[in-house]
C-alpha cells in the first residue's frame, strides 16, 4: 500500500511474514541498495503509480557534471 512505501528502505522492515516463501528474509535488501546508492552520491526513492505499480527512481549527477 502507499502507506508501506516510505518504509521500504528501512532496515529489517517486512510487510508480513505470512507473505514470505518461508526462506530466510531479513529485510536488508533495499536498505543495502540505498546505502550503496548514497555512497555513490546518488539517491533512490519509491512510489506507487496509480495505486498499483511500484516505481523506483534512481537519480544522480549528470554525466560530465562538475561535483564541486
Amino acid at each position: 500500500t502507499a502507506a508501506d512505501v516510505p518504509q521500504f528502505f528501512e532496515r529489517f522492515w517486512r510487510k508480513e511474514q505470512a507473505r514470505s516463501s518461508g526462506g530466510l528474509h531479513v529485510g536488508l535488501g533495499l536498505s543495502l541498495v540505498r546505502a550503496f546508492v548514497q555512497a555513490l552520491g546518488w539517491e533512490i526513492s519509491a512510489r506507487l503509480d496509480n495505486g498499483s505499480t511500484l516505481v523506483f527512481m534512481l537519480s544522480g549527477p549528470r554525466a560530465g557534471a562538475n561535483p564541486g
